[in-house]
């Protein structure tokens, strides 16, 4: 069941808030959008469930090709040289959240 208008746009700024407090402004757009999209587009939830899946291999490719080209040290440190993928990462997570919240959203609207 699709969410009104009104609704879809308060749960995605509510969401978007969540992911700016979370993480960054550009994963706050990102989760918003995408939250936005799920709750008022008729196949927009498959955004939610696939995007997270491409985003974690987009995050493992990368994490993959840096190691073999660099041989980092696997310590303590071995993190703080993906910090330029984390944000990716961090979206995955949160359009996962997001879907949870969508599911809810329409799982109640389809009750009334």
């Amino acid at each position: 069941a699709r969410v009104p208008v009104p609704v879809a746009l308060a749960l995605a700024a509510a969401v978007a808030l969540a992911a700016l407090a979370l993480v960054n402004p550009v994963a706050s757009v990102v989760t918003g959008v995408s939250t936005l999209a799920a709750l008022v587009l008729p196949r927009g939830r498959l955004l939610l469930r696939a995007a997270p899946a491409g985003l974690l291999l987009v995050s493992v490719g990368y994490v993959v090709q840096v190691q073999l080209r660099h041989h980092l040290p696997v310590n303590g440190e071995w993190v703080q040289a993906f910090d330029k993928i984390a944000t990716v990462s961090w979206i995955a997570i949160l359009l996962l959240a997001a879907d949870v919240v969508v599911a809810a959203a329409q799982r109640r609207r389809g009750k009334a």
